[in-house]
């Protein structure tokens, strides 16, 4: 008997491998250095979570693949997997903010004492000026990895919490 495959069970798991694909691409950049997100913990825990929602969507779309007391227990796991990988995203971009801000008040507070002498008044505000342009160069801001993990987990929310993807299954009777 062949059974159609749900749209939602598609994108979740869609959104699974993205996630597992933002897992490893650039999360922060510092003008040409690149930190992926799985050099360090917070990394790991969003690979973990797209490889629950790949499973959990890959057992929704065949059935057969996983017993159904361990499906269902699968897809309470993908639900708490899915919001703490939102919360690691959300402490790395404060943090990101934390940083850049500090970088902000630390350029500010460099800036030279203004000097009577107007021989060299020129030239402290051309170090001025290459200060905040070498400070706006070197601060840190978020990559495209995570993004698209942002991305993912707002497609996963989409489908899981408005119960799209649903997880049990409808026997016919007969």
């Amino acid at each position: 008997m062949s059974q159609k495959q749900n749209p939602a069970d598609l994108g979740l798991f869609a959104s699974g491998v993205a996630l597992v694909i933002g897992s490893f691409s650039p999360w922060i950049s510092v003008a040409f250095l690149h930190i992926a997100g799985t050099d360090g913990w917070r990394g790991y825990v969003t690979l973990i979570s797209g490889l629950i929602l790949a499973v959990n969507a890959s057992t929704r779309l065949w059935p057969q693949m996983l017993d159904k007391r361990f499906a269902s227990k699968l897809s309470l796991l993908s639900k708490v997997s899915a919001v703490a990988s939102l919360a690691v995203l959300v402490e790395v971009a404060i943090r990101l903010k934390q940083v850049t801000n500090g970088m902000s008040n630390i350029a500010s507070d460099s800036g030279s004492t203004p000097t009577a002498d107007t021989t060299f008044s020129g030239l402290t505000q051309a170090l001025d000026d290459l200060t905040k342009s070498l400070t706006d160069a070197l601060k840190p801001h978020l990559a495209i990895g995570w993004y698209v993990c942002l991305l993912s987990l707002a497609v996963t929310a989409a489908l899981i919490f408005t119960n799209r993807a649903v997880p049990e299954d409808v026997e016919a009777t007969s």
